[in-house]
């Protein structure tokens, strides 16, 4: 399942332009946070709990809990992450489809 979920994160680097072991890393900068929030987002929507997630990216449960509500708030007020939202999503369907 890991392998799965590493392979979704690298297809959604690939088409944001952003590097896989960044994404995993620590920074704390934005946009890179916002969009590591967004993926946690849309696995936590597509049946993950927030331990597996946590275990995937290295981080406590809390933490993806409010990466999760962080994310929300970024699609609720701001078009350009929604749109961003939708392209991890469309990204997580096709893989699940294959």
């Amino acid at each position: 399942m890991e392998t799965n979920i590493k392979q979704f994160v690298k297809l959604v680097c690939e088409e944001l332009g952003l590097d896989f072991d960044v994404l995993f890393g620590r920074s704390r900068k934005c946009p890179l946070t916002q969009i590591r929030n967004l993926v946690c987002l849309c696995l936590y929507d597509h049946r993950f709990n927030d331990r597996e997630i946590g275990e995937i990216f290295g981080r406590e449960r809390s933490t993806i809990t409010h990466a999760r509500k962080a994310a929300q708030d970024l699609i609720d007020t701001e078009r350009k992450f929604r749109n961003y939202y939708k392209k991890i999503e469309d990204i997580f369907e096709d893989l699940q489809n294959c």
